[in-house]
């Protein structure tokens, strides 16, 4: 049964009983108003039978000098009473005129008064004052009449009486009925109550508690208590409860096999820094087991040169909600050490970290092979071939005879072929230092403006062969930069400039302060750039070419050589074009100031 199914019937139940119990009190209480009424009423009829009964006396007093033949006393007399005795009948028959019984003996007593006096008139009018044997028999007939009246209401009167002896005995009787009820009423009461608590408790207050010893188990991670049966709301809502927990263990068993098949090692610390959980690949990765990491410090772990920078960043970490990222090296448990890449997120209100350490030393086997093959370019590679350009060039100038005209536009074109590699390597080299951070950068104030002369002086060969105008800056600014390596990045702008532009058309330079930041521009009258290509022109080895210009022989990496040297100068580099109008190219850098 439903919760408020019960409900309902913890409701009617009482109240059905309290209908029963309120009728039956009021049923009693009803009676014992009749019987008192019963009993008033008799006395009242007692009453006036008393007063009929002497007025039937005074009228038969008034018959007794017809007896006599003293006829003219008699007359006065029987008036006299029968007027008394039509009064008294008059007020029963007002009295009890809701009772047949009565209004039956009134009428009867009514008659016989009637007929009573009729005999007496005509005593009266036969006889006058002689006595004879006519009248004596007419007053006994008489005298028979008021004697029947009077046995009819010895009658009543009886019947009264034996009334008002029994009322009060129906009364008690009627009191005892009230007593035992209102006793059965409280004893039933009692019992109702008692039964409903028990019912209830029995089934809803008992099945409640099991529901909450459940969440308390639940929380404590221990085995549930056997199921509910029923289909009531606290057994679906047990059922909820144990799909809830059926649903947390499926879900504590993916977390314990992503856990535990995991490369990385996934581990927590509280806020000393100790091992509080650690997942299996710390035993594959560190050698050591969960339970002999469970009783360590992080930092006891860590390599002597790394431990100071570990301990600044997990006090940084503690001072954000965002994740802190560092890389250091664990000492394994045969003493070897092995390179981490930490992730770590501080949590409040755990006070604890959530850590994912990552192997790093394939990634740093794959750095060190790349500065291994970054040494071969330039030693292996990048020697021989100058050492080839500068045998071309030595072709080139005679200094081993002369040549042909057609040889020597061989020898040109092989150099220049030379010179293009040289340049990509160098590039390429120059790139990878930059982005590894191996570059060592010696920012100075400096004039904006005076390198943009130097690059311009350095290219201007270039620029007459394309038949190219370069309009230098009016304005100049100071910034921060290092020189030489700015130089590449102006250069590098300056000279795709003047390559993609029309002949004979004009390349601008600007430089213009906008707030705490200096804006460099080269404007050249190219073909432009669609949108689509407007940012991976400064990823490396690409290159788009704008509409109306020919394709030009290049490394693909000057963009990325010089965005790499402008974020090193916490800088920032575009291009703003269009198709067929241009292109302009744009450098933000920090004032000088800054």
């Amino acid at each position: 049964m439903k919760l408020s199914q019960k409900g309902i019937v913890l409701v009617l139940v009482p109240v059905a009983f309290e209908f029963v119990f309120v009728g039956s009190l009021f049923h009693l209480l009803h009676q014992s108003e009749i019987e008192l009424n019963a009993a008033e009423r008799a006395r009242r009829l007692n009453v006036q039978l008393n007063r009929v009964h002497r007025a039937q006396m005074v009228m038969m007093g008034g018959l007794e000098p017809y007896k006599g033949a003293k006829v003219s006393r008699g007359s006065q007399r029987t008036d006299l009473a029968k007027k008394l005795l039509l009064d008294e009948i008059a007020l029963l028959k007002r009295n009890f005129a809701d009772d047949p019984a009565v209004l039956a003996y009134a009428d009867e007593m009514k008659k016989t008064i009637f007929e009573g006096i009729k005999i007496a008139n005509e005593l009266k009018s036969s006889m006058g004052n002689v006595y004879n044997l006519e009248a004596l028999s007419k007053f006994r007939k008489t005298r028979t009449l008021i004697n029947d009246l009077s046995a009819m209401t010895e009658r009543i009167w009886s019947e009264t009486e034996q009334m008002e002896e029994e009322s009060p005995v129906k009364m008690a009787r009627t009191r005892d009925q009230l007593k035992l009820l209102l006793l059965a009423g409280l004893v039933i009461n009692i019992g109702l109550a008692i039964g409903l608590a028990v019912y209830f408790s029995k089934g809803t207050v008992s099945r409640l508690s099991v529901v909450m010893d459940n969440t308390k188990r639940l929380a404590a991670e221990q085995q549930l208590n056997e199921p509910l049966d029923g289909d009531d709301e606290i057994a679906a809502l047990d059922l909820t409860l144990r799909s809830m927990v059926e649903q947390r263990e499926q879900i504590a068993r993916k977390e314990r096999a992503l856990l535990e098949n995991a490369a990385d090692v996934i581990c927590s610390l509280n806020d000393g820094g100790t091992f509080t959980d650690v997942s299996p690949a710390c035993e594959k990765i560190w050698g050591y087991t969960q339970s002999e990491i469970l009783s360590m410090r992080l930092i006891s772990l860590v390599a002597p040169e790394n431990a100071e920078a570990t301990l600044q960043q997990i006090v940084a970490a503690k001072q954000t909600t965002a994740d802190s990222a560092f890389e250091n090296r664990i000492k394994r448990k045969d003493g070897s050490y092995v390179d981490m890449l930490w992730s770590l997120k501080w949590s409040p209100e755990e006070k604890t970290f959530f850590c994912v350490a990552h192997d790093n030393s394939e990634r740093k086997e794959v750095e060190r092979m790349k500065q291994e093959f970054v040494a071969m370019l330039s030693h292996d590679l990048r020697s021989p071939l100058n050492s080839v350009q500068a045998f071309f060039t030595m072709v080139s100038n005679n200094v081993y005879g002369s040549l042909s005209e057609k040889g020597m536009a061989t020898v040109k074109s092989l150099e220049d072929t030379i010179a293009w590699l040289i340049e990509m390597i160098s590039d390429l080299l120059d790139i990878d230092k930059i982005e590894a951070g191996l570059f060592d950068l010696n920012p100075k104030p400096v004039s904006l403006k005076a390198i943009v002369e130097r690059a311009d002086d350095a290219l201007q060969s270039l620029a007459e062969k394309h038949k190219i105008e370069v309009e230098l800056p009016i304005n100049d600014a100071i910034v921060l930069v290092d020189q030489e390596l700015f130089m590449r990045v102006i250069t590098n702008l300056l000279s795709n400039a003047i390559k993609f532009s029309q002949s004979g058309s004009t390349v601008n330079i600007q430089i213009e302060t906008l707030g705490e930041k200096v804006e460099l521009r080269v404007i050249d009258s190219g073909g432009g750039i669609a949108p689509e290509n407007q940012e991976i022109i400064f990823e490396r080895f690409r290159q788009v070419h704008g509409a109306g210009t020919e394709r030009r022989k290049s490394s693909g990496l000057g963009l990325a050589v010089s965005r790499a040297i402008v974020e090193q100068h916490d800088g920032s580099i575009g291009v703003r074009s269009a198709l067929g109008e241009g292109s302009t190219f744009w450098v933000h850098l920090p004032g000088g100031d800054q």
